[in-house]
């Protein structure tokens, strides 16, 4: 028989877990603290390989999630820059990272849900992931409106991520030439 993983994430969540199905009363209480959980060890944790499988081996996991999933914990680990955690939940989605440039909170970095950015001098916000772990972004007409109309639709991957940043960089090889000449 194979043992289960003893690592940090698995060991809070499954305290979590025993914690909150003491109340056997509330499973609105036990779903909402097996989903904080997650999300904390997500955001802070050192993740290993695994973890996530051995996660939702935990009962009930999956549906405390609940209609995210994973992609709750993966926003909560590109947030706070957990590596280990994205590179763990990206290995479990079988998701390349999306790493753009020019997010509006740093220079690069990981794509998750809520992630704002400039593509293609428009300003998107990164709303979900499609089946082939395309990122979802949109840009609006007016973002303070409620709801908010959108403007242009894109669907990014990590190679048009990439195709932008090799065609920006000759781009401004060629501008600094031009600069030169004159």
């Amino acid at each position: 028989m194979k043992t289960q993983k003893n690592t940090p994430v698995i060991k809070f969540v499954k305290l979590a877990r025993d914690y909150a199905a003491s109340s056997p009363h509330s499973w609105t209480r036990l779903n909402q603290d097996v989903r904080s959980a997650c999300i904390i060890a997500a955001s802070g944790f050192p993740w290993q390989n695994g973890d996530l499988d051995e996660m939702m081996k935990i009962t009930g996991t999956h549906i405390c999630l609940g209609e995210q999933g994973a992609e709750c914990l993966y926003t909560a680990a590109v947030e706070n820059n957990n590596i280990s955690a994205c590179r763990e939940i990206e290995r479990y989605m079988g998701r390349r990272p999306i790493i753009a440039d020019n997010l509006c909170d740093k220079k690069r970095g990981r794509l998750c849900i809520g992630t704002e950015f400039n593509w293609k001098n428009q300003h998107v916000r990164v709303t979900s992931f499609n089946g082939d772990h395309h990122a979802v972004c949109c840009s609006y007409e007016d973002k303070f409106a409620c709801p908010a109309k959108i403007k242009r639709r894109f669907t990014i991957s990590a190679e048009d991520v990439q195709k932008e940043r090799k065609a920006e960089k000759a781009f401004s090889s060629e501008a600094k030439k031009k600069k030169g000449k004159l």
